[in-house]
């Protein structure tokens, strides 16, 4: 059985519901990248700032180049569901490039990354 609609610009509630789901998920996510940039930058407050250009920045390039494209697809809903299915992949990936880019960094270039550092956290997995 179809929703149907009150009014031409009134949304359906399980809209509601899907973009609720979706502002919770990008909070996380936002705070997840803030706790892990602070510990690549030294400070949360850097961190935080980091995280902000390039979520904001991401935004207006994204609405730069698919603002205009966007009017002439067909089905928009399906092409966000398969760029936010993209996006997890990627953040499936985030831990490894983390561990990876924090090895290749130089002592000299970050010290707190460094094992002697006065601060440095653990990078990697946990050992149980």
């Amino acid at each position: 059985m179809r929703a149907r609609r009150a009014g031409k610009n009134t949304p359906l509630p399980e809209s509601r519901a899907v973009a609720r789901c979706y502002d919770w998920s990008v909070d996380r996510v936002e705070s997840i990248w803030t706790r892990y940039l602070g510990l690549f930058v030294g400070d949360s407050a850097y961190a935080q700032v980091i995280v902000l250009v390039i979520f904001l920045g991401g935004m207006s390039l994204g609405t730069l180049i698919v603002g205009r494209r966007s009017e002439r697809v067909a089905r928009p809903l399906c092409w966000y569901a398969v760029v936010e299915l993209a996006t997890g992949a990627i953040g499936l990936a985030f831990h490894d490039r983390f561990v990876g880019t924090t090895a290749c960094v130089s002592p000299s270039c970050c010290p707190r990354l460094s094992a002697g550092g006065a601060g440095a956290a653990p990078m990697g997995r946990r050992e149980r």
